[in-house]
């Protein structure tokens, strides 16, 4: 139970330090330059889609 618990404790700080992994790295993309900032914007959604999508087909099998 106590193993289960912290399973489930490390995957919600893995999902949380990813995501805000990627918020600091758009947030200094901007700071550069709004170009960069958006092109920075783009490339995150599009990991973050894949990453979805690979979670899904893993969680689906």
């Amino acid at each position: 139970m106590i193993r289960n618990f912290f399973n489930l404790l490390w995957s919600v700080i893995d999902v949380l330090l990813f995501t805000l992994g990627i918020i600091s790295l758009v947030y200094g993309a901007f700071l550069l330059g709004k170009v960069i900032g958006f092109f920075a914007l783009g490339i995150a959604l599009i990991v973050l889609g894949v990453l979805t999508e690979l979670a899904n087909v893993k969680g689906g099998e």
